[in-house]
């Protein structure tokens, strides 16, 4: 199936449209082929109760301290996290990178690169354009 763009919405040719159109028809008419395979009714799920004095939600560097904090004063503490904790959003930086060196070895691109991949595609990559541009200073 080819895609173009024409000064415009993308397009589709004749053919490839009625494939796929064909292909939604059928799926559509078969109600058991499309499915959630991996869906359970809510009464099936196992659930756990967990009982805490600090829920911090988000374990980028704020939630991160935050958690220390807490239990420092000596409260049990749960950090929920969409990511690697310590690893999503702008976390990485505060590990071994303090600045991006523009004479070094790596390129503005691998570091942008490195900074998604380290945070799991979670990095909001605007801020790390801008740390690149202003962190050596």
């Amino acid at each position: 199936m080819e895609l173009t763009e024409n000064n415009g919405p993308l397009s589709i040719n004749r053919r490839d449209f009625l494939k796929v159109a064909g292909i939604g028809a059928v799926a559509m008419s078969m109600p058991g082929l499309i499915r959630n395979t991996g869906a359970v009714p809510m009464p099936n799920i196992n659930q756990e109760v967990i009982k805490t004095n600090v829920l911090v939600i988000g374990g980028g560097i704020a939630g991160v301290f935050a958690a220390i904090k807490a239990k420092e004063q000596g409260v049990d503490v749960i950090i929920a996290d969409k990511g690697t904790v310590g690893k999503s959003g702008l976390s990485p930086w505060f590990s071994a990178y303090s600045y991006f060196d523009p004479s070094g070895s790596t390129t503005k691109e691998q570091y942008i690169e490195h900074i998604a991949s380290e945070s799991e595609y979670f990095a909001n990559l605007d801020y790390t354009k801008i740390f690149i541009e202003d962190s050596m200073a």
